[in-house]
């Protein structure tokens, strides 16, 4: 982000670029003789090689399908790489997130704080175990959980901290972690979008009792599926969730307590440890990707925000501007793909429509302004530069002449 476009988030709002556009000349837009090519760039692509195909051989050939090999290795070599005692793999990062819920024990009367401003799977298992969601609003710069909105909901049942580090982009974990240790609250990480971003030097899921990851097929790696895993450095947190995952049991036939089937298969489990060993290559790949949008649209829109000391991986790009719906139907009238995360918070779904929120302004703002652009780590230069191209022109040519190039786009 650059130091104007962060003066626009300070200043709230943004300007209204379609209204200062100059009068011109748009019969060649209209006529459709000036318009170039279509590409077609997808907001997300999934890398699969030989080596991913290879990976679902190997299970195949040694039939051995349900915590096998594959998955204790994965296990292994997911902690060493986040930097955890224990890593426990999981049907989906949903699953993570409940199960990590259950082995704190948390349930009914108590509060959990969580921001409103993520996938409803955030909030959801919350509701699940028994306890409340008390949401929180969003940095207006990161739009990850506000510490300061976080002290002031703090209260006598408040007993956990559910920080998403969102889009890619940690938490603000050393104020989060302040926070908790003076009120004798336990954190749990929501990293599903945040495989690999660092504070420092600390990884992202080494902050709390637990951090939960998702392999959904978009993800910074995946398992070409539903997938999750559990992190922790606590001996009793990482038995517990084991045991939830797969019946309660820790015998094949001994069961002790009731469990749920949340294990993760073997095929995925290979798939995941084909992703993880190019996880680095990825993210780099993703936050080049990230420069070229930073440097080619800084002027133009609201660019996302690294803050320094932290390292962003860039799950999804997310811009901001009052012109979203716009650019958006735009976009995919240039064959260009994107999404909003998310256009409705948590608090606003309809199976929360019980819970009373306070002071959620910045959260609510955000939401008509978001909008995510293709990212993903094989997106080519060419690509970047079309998506650039394009959003430039959107904001550059008269209003006119973008309402005729939409309409004929439409017709075509």
């Amino acid at each position: 982000m650059t130091a104007a476009s962060a003066t626009k988030v300070d200043n709230a709002i943004f300007e209204d670029r379609h209204e200062q556009r100059p009068s011109g000349d748009t019969s060649k837009a209209q006529n459709g003789s000036s318009r170039p090519p279509l590409m077609k760039v997808p907001l997300s692509d999934i890398y699969v090689d030989a080596g991913a195909i290879d990976a679902v051989s190997r299970v195949l050939a040694s039939k051995r399908f349900i915590l096998g090999d594959e998955t204790s290795k994965f296990e292994r070599e997911f902690a060493d790489k986040i930097g955890t005692k224990h890593a426990i793999a999981v049907s989906s990062g949903t699953a993570a997130i409940y199960l990590s819920l259950l082995s704190r024990k948390l349930g009914k009367g108590d509060e959990v704080l969580v921001p409103s401003f993520s996938f409803i799977a955030s909030a959801s298992p919350i509701v699940d175990v028994g306890a409340k969601p008390i949401f929180v609003d969003v940095d207006r710069d990161t739009l990850t959980i506000d510490p300061y909105d976080l002290k002031e909901k703090i209260t006598e049942r408040t007993k956990a901290i559910l920080p998403v580090h969102l889009f890619g982009h940690p938490a603000y974990m050393d104020e989060i972690t302040e926070i908790a240790e003076k009120h004798s609250l336990e954190i749990i990480e929501d990293c599903a979008q945040a495989h690999g971003a660092m504070m420092g030097s600390r990884n992202v899921g080494t902050f709390g009792i637990a951090a939960c990851f998702s392999f959904y097929p978009s993800k910074n790696m995946t398992v070409y599926g539903d997938g999750g895993m559990v992190t922790t450095d606590d001996q009793e947190t990482a038995d517990k969730v084991r045991m939830l995952r797969n019946h309660g049991r820790v015998e094949k036939y001994v069961h002790q307590m009731l469990g749920y089937n949340f294990r993760l298969g073997e095929i995925a489990a290979a798939l995941g440890r084909y992703q993880l060993a190019k996880l680095d290559k990825f993210n780099e790949s993703r936050r080049k990707a990230a420069r070229h949008y930073d440097e080619k649209l800084g002027e133009t829109v609201v660019t996302p925000m690294e803050r320094l000391g932290f390292s962003h991986v860039y799950h999804m790009y997310v811009i901001r501007t009052p012109q979203r719906d716009g650019l958006k139907q735009f976009l995919s009238s240039r064959g260009i793909e994107t999404s909003i995360h998310y256009p409705v918070p948590i608090h606003l779904q309809p199976p929360f429509k019980n819970h009373v929120p306070k002071g959620l302004h910045v959260t609510e703002e955000h939401c008509e302004y978001v909008l995510s652009l293709p990212m993903f780590p094989s997106i080519t230069a060419d690509q970047l530069e079309y998506v650039t191209t394009q959003i430039r022109r959107y904001f550059e040519s008269p209003a006119s002449e973008i309402v005729a190039r939409a309409s004929a786009s439409a017709v075509q």
